[in-house]
C-alpha cells in the first residue's frame, strides 16, 4: 500500500510538472506570418501604397512568471511597390504578460525595408501583439506595428503601419 501511494504521488508530481511546463512561454519558436498595411514614402518608387507581406519569424522568449521577455527576427517579402517586390527585415524586443493560454505583448522593433530597386529605408517602430496557445506548442497570434521615421539618411523618408496574422510553433 505504501509503495502504491508513493507511486501515485510520483505520477501526480510528474503529470503536474508536465502541465506546468506546458503553460510556460519559455523557449525558442518559429512560424509563418502574413501581413497587410500601408507604406507612405516621399519618392515615386516608395510612394504611398497598400502593401502585403509574407514571411517567417523566429525567436526566443523566457517566462519569468507574469513577465515574458523575448527577442525575435522576422524576414518578409513585401508586395506593393511599383515594379518589384521588396524585402523587409525586422528585429523585435518583446515584453509580454503571461495569462496562461493568452499572452499580450508590447514590441520595440528595428526594421529595414528594401524595394530591390535601389531604394531602402530603415528605422525604429513600436507595436502591440497577442498570442493564443491553441495546443501546447501551436500558437495563433496577431500584431500591429507602426514605423514613423523610416529613412535612408538622405532624401527618402517613409512611414508604415502593418497588421500581421501569425502561426507559431514553440519548441
Amino acid at each position: 500500500m505504501k509503495q502504491m501511494t508513493l507511486a501515485a504521488a510520483a505520477a501526480f508530481i510528474a503529470i503536474s510538472g508536465t502541465a506546468m511546463a506546458d503553460d510556460s512561454w519559455t523557449g525558442p519558436y518559429a512560424g509563418l506570418n502574413v501581413s497587410a498595411g500601408t507604406f507612405n514614402g516621399n519618392t515615386l518608387a516608395l510612394a504611398d501604397r497598400d502593401v502585403t507581406e509574407f514571411g517567417v519569424h523566429f525567436g526566443y522568449q523566457h517566462d519569468f512568471g507574469a513577465l515574458v521577455l523575448g527577442v525575435e527576427a522576422q524576414i518578409d517579402r513585401v508586395d506593393g511597390f511599383l515594379t518589384t517586390a521588396g524585402d523587409a527585415k525586422t528585429i523585435k524586443l518583446r515584453a509580454g504578460y503571461d495569462m496562461g493560454k493568452f499572452q499580450p505583448y508590447a514590441i520595440l522593433a528595428s526594421r529595414d525595408v528594401d524595394d530591390n530597386n535601389g531604394n531602402a529605408v530603415d528605422g525604429m517602430g513600436i507595436g502591440l501583439g497577442v498570442e493564443y496557445k491553441m495546443r501546447n506548442n501551436l500558437r495563433l497570434g496577431g500584431e500591429f506595428m507602426s514605423f514613423q521615421d523610416l529613412d535612408d539618411g538622405a532624401a527618402i523618408n517613409a512611414e508604415s503601419k502593418i497588421f500581421s496574422m501569425r502561426l507559431t510553433y514553440g519548441f
